[in-house]
């Protein structure tokens, strides 16, 4: 099931009693209907009065009709609650099912490099892959902050570079297709003073929003895609940067899954002195869903002061889309530390 499905359910309320000793009616007192979601439930009929005694082997047809728009998992749930022989008696049925996103969504994270204690500049690219057997139409596709409250010194601004370029008419994304979308966000603080109180772990949360239209479903729309961008660091983690061996990397912007393709690594040694006996190691499991088809250690004799070494990886990713490489760092063999940042 897509989102924007619509499920019918349709209830029979039948009172099946053969025993000649029971030759009481029965009531129906209480038919709720609740569609439970992850973030809320509601009711979608409930009877305000009592239903009319149900004679023995009469039924009764209820339908009740809801669209569902949202992503997710749903649980549907109707209860009987009714008197027979002046018993109470209950009856519950459960159904659930999910309402499936027609996309893959991806994303990773690029820094700007600003020698600047009161600014960061980060990119963001997302990624959406029409994983659905028909064309859809993008209707909407925003980031919208959620903790900024928690944030009172920072100030941030959120650009759509691709407005730039393009026009306002419907976008579609063919099956197996990928559409990118690039934001900026940039961040400061109101008073310089206000770093120090700023933890370096701190991230500013954003969640993704999409609107979509399909031909089978109709509209649609998904909220529940988080993304977490670093705010601003201090001035000693800047310093240190300037005084360390610092490691980059550099991978395509769309992957696709199962076909190979590179990842150049960039080791800079901001370090007045040489360093020998240093080794890239990779945690195979944290790369994932990217995989690097080699060895999990690469070693180099020597990084000189001030010199940049090119490394290239050949991988494969299990999932298409962008990432960011988690996993791979630089470390002193002889110590058994990392000595990157």
């Amino acid at each position: 099931m897509t989102s924007g499905t619509s499920e019918v359910l349709s209830l029979k309320v039948m009172s099946l009693s053969h025993s000649p000793i029971d030759s009481q009616v029965s009531t129906l007192s209480l038919l709720p209907v609740e569609l439970i979601g992850a973030k809320k439930r509601h009711t979608l009929y409930n009877n305000e009065d009592n239903y009319s005694d149900i004679d023995i082997g009469d039924s009764m047809d209820i339908v009740v009709k809801e669209r569902v728009d949202e992503v997710g998992l749903y649980s549907l749930t109707c209860q009987l609650f009714f008197t027979s022989n002046e018993a109470r008696l209950t009856l519950k049925k459960s159904y659930k099912f999910a309402v499936l996103s027609p996309f893959n969504i991806s994303h990773r994270l690029y820094n700007l490099n600003e020698d600047s204690i009161d600014k960061k500049t980060i990119f963001v690219e997302v990624s959406l892959e029409n994983v659905s057997h028909q064309s859809i139409t993008l209707s909407s596709m925003k980031l919208e902050p959620i903790n900024l409250k928690k944030l009172p010194e920072l100030i941030f601004e959120l650009e759509d570079v691709n407005l730039r370029n393009e026009h306002k008419e419907p976008l579609y994304i063919q099956p197996r297709c990928k559409y990118n979308k690039i934001f900026k966000f940039t961040s400061h603080s109101r008073e310089y003073n206000n770093l120090g109180a700023t933890s370096s772990g701190e991230v500013l949360e954003f969640k993704l929003r999409i609107g979509w239209v399909s031909v089978s479903y109709g509209d649609g729309w998904l909220d529940s895609y988080k993304i977490d961008l670093p705010i601003l660091c201090d001035q000693n983690k800047l310093n240190k940067n300037k005084n360390a061996i610092i490691l980059k990397a550099e991978l395509p912007s769309v992957n696709n899954r199962q076909e190979e393709f590179k990842v150049f690594l960039y080791v800079t040694n901001n370090l007045c002195i040489n360093r020998r006996c240093v080794s890239i190691r990779l945690d195979f499991d944290q790369l994932l869903p990217i995989i690097i088809l080699g060895n999990d250690r690469l070693y180099l004799e020597e990084l000189k002061a001030g010199e940049t070494i090119t490394l290239e990886l050949d991988c494969q990713a299990l999932v298409s889309g962008v990432y960011n490489l988690n996993g791979i760092y630089v470390f002193d063999e002889l110590e058994d530390k990392k000595v990157s940042v």
